[in-house]
């Protein structure tokens, strides 16, 4: 960049961050010369230009995968309860495919299942042509194209079907407002996530609802 590079603002940034968080560096050259100069700087990783999604997930996951540990340690440490994952299966309804991984990825690492409808009108296909308990919860998003979540919701809990009525479908926006809440629940809708989603909240809200 012009006036000051990438390494030397890394530098200023360390000094008033501190070493907790992660600062990673963009750039097309090759990493391997630049390495050490970089670590003294202070920096913790590096992204390859031309810059790709699934580069930026990889890197950043590194990260995430660090937090949810030390949080999961934390949150053990404090009451010695953790929702047990394993063999649930959850049906994630969202557009934004790299949100989507990164909540199957947490999921999964923890034993779940996990299938990805990337809107509201596939998501409607899915629950229809599954067999009756096959998901044990939805995490559905509100804003996407084709048909919302709302929407979605209302047909799914419209079908004749015994666990249309019962499967919990927990809702993820950006909005946190509680007339924003209000609107999920009485379309349906059994709890509330707001976004971004924080993976502590997510594991309470499945244990009250898993009973």
């Amino acid at each position: 960049m012009d006036g000051i590079d990438g390494i030397e603002t890394a530098k200023e940034i360390r000094k008033i961050l501190g070493k907790d968080t992660p600062i990673s560096l963009i750039s097309a050259y090759d990493w391997s010369e630049i390495e050490t100069k970089a670590r003294e700087a202070g920096i913790d990783g590096f992204i390859s230009k031309p810059l790709f999604k699934s580069t930026l997930y990889r890197e950043l996951r590194k990260y995430a995968d660090e937090n949810l540990e030390k949080g999961a340690e934390e949150k053990e440490n404090k009451s010695g309860e953790s929702f047990d994952y394993n063999g649930r299966r959850f049906l994630i309804v969202e557009d934004i495919e790299i949100n989507a991984e990164i909540l199957k990825t947490v999921i999964t690492e923890q034993g779940g299942l996990v299938e990805w409808a990337e809107d509201g009108e596939v998501a409607v296909d899915m629950f229809e042509k599954s067999k009756d308990g096959y998901y044990d919860f939805i995490l559905m998003d509100l804003r996407m194209p084709h048909m919302d979540g709302i929407t979605a919701t209302g047909l799914i809990r419209k079908m004749d079907r015994e666990d249309a009525k019962k499967v919990p479908i927990i809702a993820m926006t950006a909005d946190a407002f509680a007339e924003d809440v209000k609107k999920c629940l009485d379309a349906g809708m059994t709890a509330h996530l707001a976004k971004p989603i924080d993976f502590d909240t997510l594991n309470k809200v499945l244990m009250e609802l898993a009973g």
